[in-house]
């Protein structure tokens, strides 16, 4: 399976995107690149999940989980168009610690 796009999933609720080809390969002893060369992310913001997508099919979803408790069931196909500037998921945060 080929995977074309990564979503960042942030601690403030942004979503940002990277297609996987503008992760350089590297090797195990190298430094690699640092990750707000590839994604423009806001002062103090901080990735809490990294998932790969190889396609945006409508019967896939993704299940998110705030430190308050509350639960969101979002279709993936939100996530096929974002801009460089991230979207925006709500204004719960997404903090897991």
């Amino acid at each position: 399976m080929l995977f074309q796009m990564t979503k960042y999933y942030c601690d403030r609720g942004t979503v940002y995107s990277a297609r996987a080809y503008k992760i350089q390969e590297c090797t195990r002893t190298a430094t690699g690149t640092p990750l707000v060369q590839i994604l423009s992310l806001s002062d103090g913001e901080r990735i809490t999940s990294i998932i790969p997508v190889s396609e945006f099919a409508g019967d896939q979803y993704l299940v998110m989980l705030t430190v308050n408790g509350y639960i969101k069931k979002v279709p993936l196909s939100l996530f096929s168009a974002i801009q460089s500037t991230g979207i925006k998921l709500s204004n719960w945060s997404l903090a897991m610690s």
